[in-house]
């Protein structure tokens, strides 16, 4: 019981069963948050394979824009469960047009079948170039 809260950077998709933090009720809670930037020079000149890295143009996803590893895996996950049960929530984004929409009990399934996905394999997805990366600090103490 509490609150749950996460930080991601900005065309991120948030990820709460990673770096999220539960507030519990009752107690008053100090928050601190640092944050660190990563700006590689652009080594566009070398593959992206032998650099370790991805800059935002360099890869089309589906779904997002700009590329994140967090995107891709998002996507890259979503992929695989929805071959898997050949359907996808209405929730989310559909670009196929053989894809057909999960019934309530479906969608649950394909919930609980996302958070199994095995986290080794979105391997193609590679890190990002440029990044910033949260650190938060908490310390909480009861109400008196």
């Amino acid at each position: 019981t509490g609150f749950q809260i996460g930080l991601s950077a900005d065309g991120e998709v948030p990820m709460m069963e990673h770096g999220s933090y539960l507030l519990a009720p009752g107690h008053q809670h100090y928050l601190g948050i640092s944050a660190i930037n990563t700006v590689s020079r652009k080594l566009t000149n070398i593959l992206p394979t032998r650099r370790g890295c991805l800059y935002g143009k360099e890869q089309e996803l589906d779904y997002h824009k700009v590329y994140s590893r967090s995107a891709c895996i998002f996507e890259c996950h979503l992929a695989w469960v929805s071959s898997k049960l050949n359907c996808k929530p209405w929730y989310f984004p559909v670009t196929e047009d053989s894809i057909k929409f999960c019934d309530p009990w479906e969608s649950k399934a394909f919930m609980e079948e996302l958070d199994l996905t095995p986290h080794n394999y979105c391997n193609k997805c590679l890190p990002d170039c440029d990044s910033t990366n949260y650190k938060l600090s908490l310390s909480s103490a009861p109400f008196r």
